[in-house]
């Protein structure tokens, strides 16, 4: 399940499309595209359309009507996973004070949800620009510290070289907190800049 905040469906398959295409983003949204690319194109269309997932592209939602989708995905759509894109772009809610206590009032509802349902939310959040090459920490997570403390696993991600010249680069997934596992490790994997891809 994708509960969108920021793209609307149409968006998410269109870069489904292109990642399945294997395509550079420049390429794609300009449409420079070779006949062979376009049959890439429709198979990667394709291939996209055939997965099993459930877009919500519902806008300025609170943190009650996302956990109500939530549900929704778990219960009738079967999800075992549900992603929210992102954290930050859930609506604050009146009486609820200023931008921590509405942001670990988020974070909270959104543990319950996962609690309640018994699958996995993975909720996409912004971190707090450090200084460039500066491996990110659990206490960057942007406007609230209650991500840290209800998270049973953090990953972080960091690109220490994102300003040198190429299209692949390294980045580091830190994985910050476990509690159930290993933590302050990382795993270093390829980022492609021109299709948005880590491998």
């Amino acid at each position: 399940g994708f509960v969108s905040l920021e793209m609307t469906a149409k968006e998410l398959a269109m870069v489904a499309a292109q990642q399945g295409a294997n395509m550079s983003t420049q390429k794609f949204y300009r449409e420079i595209v070779s006949e062979y690319e376009s049959r890439t194109l429709f198979a990667g269309f394709t291939e996209a359309g055939g997965l099993p997932i459930v877009v919500d592209d519902s806008s300025r939602l609170t943190a009650e009507q996302v956990s109500a989708r939530v549900k929704q995905m778990a219960r009738v759509d079967g999800c075992e996973v549900v992603f929210v894109d992102y954290a930050q772009r859930i609506a604050f809610q009146k009486g609820i004070g200023d931008t921590v206590e509405q942001l670990n009032h988020i974070s909270t509802v959104l543990t319950q949800a996962a609690k309640e349902t018994q699958i996995v939310v993975v909720a996409l959040a912004q971190l707090n620009r450090g200084a460039a090459g500066e491996i990110p920490q659990l206490k960057d997570f942007k406007g609230s510290g209650q991500f840290e403390q209800d998270a049973n696993t953090a990953l972080l991600l960091h690109r220490p070289k994102a300003n040198e010249p190429g299209n692949v680069e390294e980045m580091e997934i830190h994985v910050a907190k476990q509690r159930r596992g290993l933590s302050q490790i990382h795993v270093t994997v390829k980022f492609h800049r021109h299709t948005q891809q880590i491998q």
